[in-house]
């Protein structure tokens, strides 16, 4: 059972009285507003939902990002044919419609209604999502196809008319999963939404599809506030396959450039820079905005920059970065790709494996939880005091590495030569889809974390 089947499951008994249907539209919404809400939130915005309720199962709107979303669920086993994508395609011609909104005889839609027509009044963008259990008709995901990005007229209440952008996404379980399986992977707390200040001509922006990225160079200093912007921080480096080292060889070397009145000048030059991961970015003049940054590879870079450069030197040191638009696959990729100043270790892509990700979960939900460590240096220079503590009892810490783990697991179920020769191709063969019997020995694809306690 998948982590978003378990939700669903506490869904139905916390919320709906065993209702799935009712359940999966809770979660769908959720993850359609990109978890902007909290369950009570979801429960208000989805309650539109009901007879008369012009094709809306919820709606929510994000003045942070000008847009409205409009959401249909649809619960059940069967597949969702194109009339019915069809139908709810003209869900916002009906809203602002005075006679179907009166026709409609509830409350919510005409407040709705008259939210819509004010948002459209400001240029917002309309963004409809239908969320399927049961999947898609190929014609009705081609004609959702056809809609990604429409340039849409609508007659609004006045009876005046506007142009806006509006767009039709169409979701299936596996589509949710993915974009759950994303959620959980990302920093806790608020993204980190950033400016980073530059010259003009050290911006150079590829529009390459499918991934929109850009190239800029920028002062040391810039990449030292962002840094130790207390609401940044390490969180900057939670899709990165490890935290800071504190021995490695690396840090020195880049300590002695950063220190060196010649090298410092070439700094630019002779690191690999930072490479990094955003949904967005927009290029203003020298000032990149950038939504929900996340450095992949450069984390030693950054904090030895922080830690060991002198702050008189700064302005001195140029720093090379890559900032690609990502979703989840492509940011993991890019993060396995360019990890090669400070070559990733076997054990390292254990960050990357679901079933490693769902054990961290599991781990911290113990009746007396566990902090099961997949990233290197988390525990000692990331988590916090007050993190921490949820995980010590007294002086007593129930901390535990991946690597440990796979040893006492491998041992425990009769391989222990394995355990104490061979536990690095555990994590090798995390790499290969054809070739994981070690891995599979340590970590059988249906064990849970409360059996791993046992060895």
């Amino acid at each position: 059972m998948s982590i978003l089947q378990e939700h669903l499951e506490e869904l139905e008994q916390t919320y709906y009285e065993g209702d799935r249907t009712r359940a999966f539209r809770h979660a769908a919404f959720q993850i359609s507003t990109d978890f902007a809400l909290s369950d009570s939130q979801v429960i208000e915005l989805t309650s539109i939902d009901g007879p008369g309720d012009l094709e809306i199962d919820g709606w929510y709107v994000d003045d942070e990002r000008q847009t409205v979303i409009l959401f249909q669920s649809k619960g059940g086993a069967s597949r969702v044919n194109e009339a019915s994508v069809s139908k709810f395609w003209m869900a916002p011609e009906n809203l602002l419609d005075e006679t179907r909104v009166q026709q409609s005889q509830r409350q919510a839609i005409s407040d709705l209604s008259v939210q819509v027509n004010d948002r459209l009044e400001l240029d917002y963008t309309l963004e409809l999502v239908l969320a399927a259990n049961g999947g898609f008709a190929t014609s009705a995901s081609n004609f959702a196809a056809s809609r990604t990005a429409a340039e849409r007229t609508l007659k609004l209440l006045d009876n005046s008319v506007v142009t806006c952008k509006c767009t039709l996404n169409l979701l299936n379980f596996p589509d949710l999963e993915r974009r759950w399986e994303e959620y959980r992977a990302r920093p806790t707390g608020a993204r980190i939404n950033v400016e980073i200040e530059t010259k003009p001509n050290w911006i150079y922006e590829i529009d390459q599809p499918p991934a929109r990225s850009v190239h800029i160079t920028l002062s040391a200093r810039e990449v030292v506030r962002i840094f130790e912007n207390p609401d940044h921080g390490y969180r900057l480096f939670a899709s990165n396959p490890r935290g800071p080292l504190a021995n490695a060889k690396v840090n020195k070397r880049i300590e002695d450039t950063v220190n060196d009145p010649v090298a410092r000048h070439n700094f630019h030059l002779l690191n690999n820079g930072l490479s990094a991961t955003c949904e967005t970015f927009e290029v203003n003049g020298g000032t990149l905005n950038v939504r929900d940054l996340q450095i992949v590879n450069g984390c030693q870079t950054t904090v030895t920059l922080s830690k060991k450069a002198r702050r008189e030197h700064l302005d001195e040191i140029l720093v090379n970065m890559k900032l690609a638009v990502a979703d989840f696959n492509l940011a993991e990729q890019i993060a396995i790709a360019s990890n090669s100043q400070s070559a990733l270790k076997v054990r390292d892509y254990t960050a990357f494996e679901k079933q490693q990700r769902d054990l961290q979960e599991q781990f911290g939900r113990l009746t007396q939880p566990w902090y099961y460590e997949l990233k290197q240096g988390y525990w000692r220079f990331v988590l916090t005091d007050s993190e921490k503590a949820r995980f010590r009892t007294g002086n007593r810490k129930r901390h535990i590495e991946v690597q440990p783990l796979a040893q006492a697991a491998l041992a425990f179920g009769g391989n222990p030569s394995d355990a104490l020769d061979k536990v690095r191709y555990v994590f090798e063969e995390i790499r290969s889809t054809e070739e994981r019997d070690t891995y599979e020995q340590a970590f059988p694809r249906n064990i849970k974390a409360a059996q791993l306690l046992l060895p």
